[in-house]
């Protein structure tokens, strides 16, 4: 589809061939700038959940916090509400409550909900390895400064790479929250496809495939050779 003008079973595809859709994502402002706020949600987003999730599981299971309890619950909910629900949440609580100016308007706003509602995915893959730490009967200061980072290290990289595969593709927690400016691919794809510009969207997402093998694939290189150190 990215590379016709018409997918149809009536011609063939090397008779209908043609590279406008590619040019207009190019050209196109707003692919580009959706293209790039993904990227950026995806990469920052992706590293500051991996590191606020690393710091909640131990507080949860290695602490004496007194609300320690409720945050393992706290990590996963976000995953278990729909995301269309999570964002009209978030958009809400933006208007309500005053705080909410400073990050209603910019990508602030679709970083934040992005983020909680996938940092259940980097819990599943660190939890485990933090209780393969506890296992050696090592208590909380060794655990932060001889365990914690060889032992979840490769954890931390599979948990970033996943995080930012689900946040380049994901796009129902900000469908209320985007503005013109803010714009993320999944979003823009969807708003696009609806007004029937489908070959251009096609491009779009062939350009989010190859990112999201590519990333895969360095990131599954890194993790070994995490693991071998």
């Amino acid at each position: 589809m990215s590379g016709v003008r018409a997918l149809t079973t009536l011609v063939a595809p090397w008779h209908l061939l043609t590279a406008a859709n590619w040019h207009q994502v190019v050209s196109d402002v707003t692919f580009r700038r959706a293209m790039s706020n993904s990227l950026i949600i995806a990469g920052g987003g992706g590293a500051l959940t991996v590191l606020l999730v690393v710091v909640a599981t131990l507080v949860a299971h290695r602490s004496g916090f007194v609300l320690r309890r409720s945050l393992a619950p706290a990590l996963v909910y976000p995953r278990a509400v729909p995301g269309i629900v999570l964002g009209i949440g978030f958009f809400w609580a933006y208007l309500m409550f005053s705080p909410g100016a400073f990050v209603r308007n910019n990508l602030w706003g679709e970083l934040i909900a992005l983020c909680v509602r996938n940092l259940t995915l980097a819990y599943v893959v660190i939890y485990p390895s933090d209780r393969a730490a506890r296992a050696s009967g090592a208590g909380w200061w060794t655990i932060a400064r001889r365990i914690l980072l060889p032992a979840l290290r490769p954890a931390m990289l599979a948990a970033f790479v996943l995080m930012f595969v689900t946040l380049l593709s994901d796009y129902d927690p900000v469908v209320f929250l985007q503005k013109p400016g803010t714009e993320i691919a999944g979003v823009t794809m969807l708003q696009y496809w609806q007004r029937g510009v489908v070959g251009p969207v096609a491009a779009l997402a062939v350009v989010q495939v190859l990112i999201v093998a590519v990333v895969l694939a360095l990131g599954a290189r890194a993790v070994r050779s995490v693991r071998h150190v």
